[in-house]
């Protein structure tokens, strides 16, 4: 999870505490994860615009742990490089 959401999803576990009174718990350990040189998920939280570019970027395949964010880029390049090959095509 990503470090700003922490707070939100501790909030969120006391919240779901059941009659019964059960609870979750939000445990995070960096030493074991750096110990067993386990890449950690990426996580991107996408706007309404970055979105669609963001399930394309999917497809290819989803960077690696504090890699740049192609869906960015793929917002501006996608549609003009998809407007010069229609253009190419005879339209």
């Amino acid at each position: 999870y990503p470090q700003e959401e922490e707070e939100r999803i501790r909030r969120i576990l006391v919240d779901l505490r059941g009659a019964d009174n059960m609870s979750g718990m939000l445990l995070t350990d960096n030493r074991a994860m750096e110990a067993s040189k386990v890449m950690p998920p990426t996580y991107f939280k996408p706007n309404d615009i970055v979105l669609p570019a963001q399930w394309l970027v999917n497809t290819y395949g989803i960077p690696r742990y504090q890699e740049a964010n192609p869906a960015i880029f793929a917002v501006v390049t996608f549609p003009f490089i998809f407007g010069i090959m229609f253009g190419d095509v005879g339209h």
